[in-house]
């Protein structure tokens, strides 16, 4: 009897269960030129092999004389690099997904253009330990952008880098942000990034120097935004950061040999500690900081910086401040429950000083301006606005604009060169210059009665089609309801006047 060796099968059964579960990934290279859809994404003869990128697909747009563009729902993809000098476009209402765990998201590479379009959405996840988009070259949104359980949502580094965020980016249970390099980085006065639940850092800054006009949120981070290595932010909006840490260490904002530049409105709630100035670290607040930290709101450590100035200049901090650095109030500061003074502070002449009322410490203090316990003054009050989403027109908008221009110019014909009569209660309008605009009143209720079908019809249809309605949607819709009214009416009373 032939004796089976059980090891040899559990192995050879172990390998080829193994192999059967690996994930087959391919590389899908970008040819375009297709006859009639030279760039088309959804179009199997633009690709080599010539089918259309799915799942197993590592895609791979080189620099090629037709740029792709996705116009419409291209599916699920492994990854995506787009090489120097090439660019995809994510059209209007067109959808891609990226998800693979082995390798990274997205990568622009230095000279290569990821353009996303306004109702464009992007949703990419599972790139654990690994960048979603990782942007080396120019990266512009104006859709929106959806990242789930990734290593980092955002790797920007470099000279060559160009970011710029005009709408929604949200990010879900990721390690850090990562901002680097002397990249260039602006999130725009519509542009919104979120980040929650990630476990080091919701932005980590090292030598970059990143402009936010518009609103940043950070939620259940280790810290909420980390910055180094000579970086300056600078904030004209609006930054909320809440739920950082609940241990010694973990930070809404920390600064080490790195500036803030405030213009804008800062909220740091329910965190271990507010802001923390390391050596080389500065605060220029020209605007609000409100804090309302578990330990310390502000904490300067020797070397570190604070400047409250101008007449926006506010700072309220609900448990105060521990200053071994240099601190200098020139506008308004509510100090919360006292104040520990190792280092410098001065209040100035413009300083208002309200509710800091235990300074004490071995620190240098001079004060010029005015300091009240009780019955301050009204502190300075001047808002963030933010600039709602800026909608670019799609191109069934630009259709309904163009017709309601046609239909006006064909109004304007006819005035006063043709005069219709008919029964059924006819009149006219007298306008300027003696040109008369003809009006059927039963045949403009009727046509008025069918534009509201049609414009209630198509704003179902563009939420149906986009999920979400701009203000150019309907500014479209009021600028041709008139002139197509008119048309509609115009055409009844031909056809009733023919017969």
């Amino acid at each position: 009897m032939r004796i089976i060796h059980l090891p040899f099968i559990y192995r050879l059964a172990l390998i080829l269960i193994l192999l059967r579960f690996l994930p087959s990934i391919q590389a899908q290279t970008w040819v375009g030129g297709a006859v009639g859809q030279a760039q088309e994404w959804n179009q199997a003869a633009n690709w080599n092999p010539a089918t259309i990128p799915s799942a197993a697909d590592h895609v791979i747009i080189p620099n090629t004389t037709y740029s792709p563009i996705l116009s419409s729902d291209g599916g699920t993809i492994a990854s995506l690099t787009i090489q120097a000098g090439a660019t995809l476009t994510l059209d209007n209402a067109s959808i891609l997904k990226v998800t693979n765990a082995l390798q990274k998201g997205i990568a622009i590479q230095a000279g290569g253009n990821l353009f996303i379009d306004a109702g464009a959405s992007l949703h990419i996840s599972g790139m654990t330990g690994h960048a979603a988009i990782h942007v080396l070259g120019e990266f512009f949104n104006y859709g929106e952008i959806k990242i789930e359980n990734v290593g980092m949502p955002l790797h920007i580094e470099g000279a060559a880098a160009d970011f710029r965020n005009f709408s929604y980016i949200l990010a879900i249970g990721y390690t850090k942000m990562l901002w680097q390099n002397n990249a260039s980085i602006k999130n725009a006065i519509t542009g919104e990034i979120t980040g929650m639940n990630a476990t080091f850092a919701g932005i980590e800054m090292g030598n970059v120097q990143p402009l936010n006009e518009g609103r940043i949120t950070l939620t259940s981070a280790g810290e909420g935004i980390l910055a180094t290595n000579g970086s300056i932010f600078t904030h004209a909006g609006i930054l909320d950061i809440r739920g950082i840490g609940a241990s010694s260490g973990d930070d809404g904002i920390e600064l080490t040999t790195a500036s803030l530049i405030n213009d804008g409105e800062i909220y740091v709630r329910d965190t271990w500690s507010g802001i923390l100035v390391n050596s080389g670290g500065v605060v220029a607040n020209n605007k609000m900081i409100e804090i309302a930290a578990m330990r310390t709101s502000m904490e300067l450590l020797a070397g570190g910086n604070v400047t409250n100035s101008s007449a926006c200049g506010y700072i309220l901090l609900v448990i105060g401040i521990r200053n071994a650095g240099t601190f200098l109030n020139d506008a308004y500061l509510s100090g919360g429950l006292g104040f520990i003074n190792s280092g410098t502070f001065t209040n100035d002449a413009n300083g208002v000083i309200c509710d800091l009322n235990n300074v004490y410490g071995a620190g240098v203090t001079a004060n010029n301006g005015a300091i009240h316990i009780a019955n301050c003054p009204a502190a300075p009050s001047c808002p963030v606005s933010l600039a709602p989403p800026t909608a670019i027109p799609t191109m069934s908008e630009w259709a309904l604009i163009l017709l309601a221009i046609c239909l006006a110019c064909a109004g304007l014909l006819q005035m006063g060169s043709t005069q219709i009569s008919g029964s059924h209660g006819s009149t006219s309008i007298t306008l300027p210059l003696a040109q008369t605009l003809p009006i059927h009143k039963l045949h403009l209720t009727r046509a008025s009665f069918i534009v509201l079908l049609l414009a209630l019809l198509g704003v179902f249809l563009s939420f149906l089609l986009t999920g979400s309605l701009t203000f150019t949607d309907f500014i479209g819709g009021i600028f041709a309801s008139v002139p197509l009214t008119y048309g509609i009416h115009l055409w009844f009373w031909l056809a009733k006047t023919s017969n």
